[in-house]
């Protein structure tokens, strides 16, 4: 893991020298995950700026160094000015950029301060423990061509019927249930079967196998390509047709910065930012059952 505190250059030609030092620092660790943060003297474009003149060559040189070392934001410090100048200069200059690989099992948050009698806004990193009950259960499309499932889903309905459970939730729950042990069986063992699908085919070419067992296993292994494939397309919510290709890296990043910029760290309480878990989800629940409680007359469907 790779922290770098970084403040940069205010004349434009040292500012490259800074953006080209840190790619190749970046690149020497490309395997690691790796924060960069601090004053970087530059923004990413003209709304970062207010009431202050702005170099569209920095700004453009700025981001083309982000997208080589693929860098994005924290989901916690992009928002709002973290620099303040006289006569109402505003600008974002402090911030914190991440990998992809600082983005997996991590519970690193990024918090901006009040700036106080400082001109700028100090950020910090910790590492805090969230809990946020159960997460939510979610299908991939993948599965309804799977013929198997289909007649799965019924039989478990008709048995919890038989059960005498009525109740949709508890029928719900119990597909639900069936749902993931079903998952769990046909996709938890994609990667595996591909491998060995894969080092059957080296054997046929090295002519440790028979050659008729060619076109069977190709077929398997092309379809469990196709199954891998659109389970990430999913996830990643790209559209296929603008990038012609499985190119796994691209969408796993994809997938990494779409949950970091969709992260829920905290809520605004009375004027007070509250990150901890128990009192968030106890204002959440007050909220939504005063919302539902609630009498709003005759309601038509």
């Amino acid at each position: 893991m790779e922290i770098g505190n970084v403040y940069g250059p205010h004349r434009s030609e040292a500012k490259m020298e800074v953006w080209i030092s840190l790619r190749d620092l970046v690149y020497s660790h490309y395997d690691e995950p790796i924060c960069l943060m601090g004053d970087f003297n530059c923004v990413c474009s003209r709304e970062d700026k207010e009431n202050c003149v702005y170099n569209q060559r920095d700004i453009n040189r700025f981001n083309a160094f982000l997208r080589e070392c693929n860098l994005i934001e924290s989901s916690d410090t992009h928002r709002g000015f973290t620099w303040f100048g006289p006569g109402n200069k505003k600008s974002k200059l402090d911030r914190d950029f991440v990998n992809d690989l600082w983005l997996i099992g991590r519970n690193w948050l990024a918090k901006k301060w009040n700036r106080r009698s400082s001109d700028h806004c100090p950020i910090s990193i910790f590492q805090q423990p969230q809990d946020w009950g159960p997460k939510p259960f979610r299908g991939f499309n993948v599965w309804l061509k799977n013929a198997n499932l289909k007649q799965l889903m019924f039989n478990e309905i008709s048995a919890l019927r038989a059960k005498g459970e009525l109740n949709w939730f508890g029928i719900l729950r119990g597909v639900k249930a069936k749902a993931k042990e079903w998952s769990s069986s046909s996709f938890n063992e994609l990667n595996s079967n591909i491998m060995k699908l894969e080092n059957i085919i080296k054997r046929i070419d090295e002519g440790e196998v028979p050659r008729n067992d060619f076109e069977d296993t190709r077929s398997q292994l092309m379809q469990q390509y196709r199954i891998r494939t659109e389970i990430l397309r999913q996830k990643s919510r790209i559209q296929w047709d603008l990038e012609g290709d499985s190119n796994t890296r691209f969408f796993h990043q994809s997938i990494q910065k779409r949950r970091a910029q969709n992260s829920f760290r905290g809520v605004y309480l009375n004027s007070e930012w509250v990150q901890d878990s128990g009192r968030v989800k106890e204002a959440f629940y007050n909220y939504f059952r005063d919302v539902f409680s609630e009498s709003h007359g005759e309601l038509l469907f």
